[in-house]
């Protein structure tokens, strides 16, 4: 492990995250509108995610550092998964806000936390996985790259 370098970038991964929550969330109403189609729902769960460690694996490999060690990918991932925790966190507490919202909080059973613990196990191994395909895919288009020249 490199001292003193931080295997990510939270702040960077938590505007990716929220930037592609943003993004789905225009996209889905401006498709709703425009052709009454709505996007899969699985789609906001998985997709910010992957998009923000896949950027973070990017940026490891265009920055020159090495491929991440095991213990430090795996590491980096529970970082990452805790962003995503309190992000979703704070989005549910704006949420309960609204009362119509808090009511169809209330009345989903407790089955919807083991589903949430699920989410929470899924997205942190897209985290993982997706940090070390975006180094290897940068990786490679940086070394076709120099290749050329």
């Amino acid at each position: 492990m490199t001292q003193g370098m931080p295997l990510v970038n939270l702040k960077r991964y938590t505007l990716v995250y929220v930037g592609t929550i943003l993004g789905l969330v225009v996209l889905s109403f401006v498709l709703s509108l425009l052709a009454g189609i709505s996007l899969p729902a699985g789609l906001s769960t998985i997709l910010p995610a992957m998009a923000g460690a896949m950027n973070e694996g990017q940026k490891r490999a265009t920055a020159g550092r090495p491929p991440f060690e095991k213990s430090e990918v795996w590491a980096a991932a529970r970082s990452l998964t805790k962003v995503v925790i309190l992000v979703n966190a704070l989005i549910m507490v704006m949420a309960m806000m609204v009362p119509s919202v808090r009511g169809v909080f209330y009345s989903v059973p407790v089955m919807a936390a083991l589903v949430f613990l699920v989410l929470i196990g899924i997205t942190f191994l897209t985290n993982r996985f997706f940090l070390t395909y975006g180094f290897k895919n940068q990786k490679i288009a940086l070394d076709r790259k120099a290749s050329r020249k």
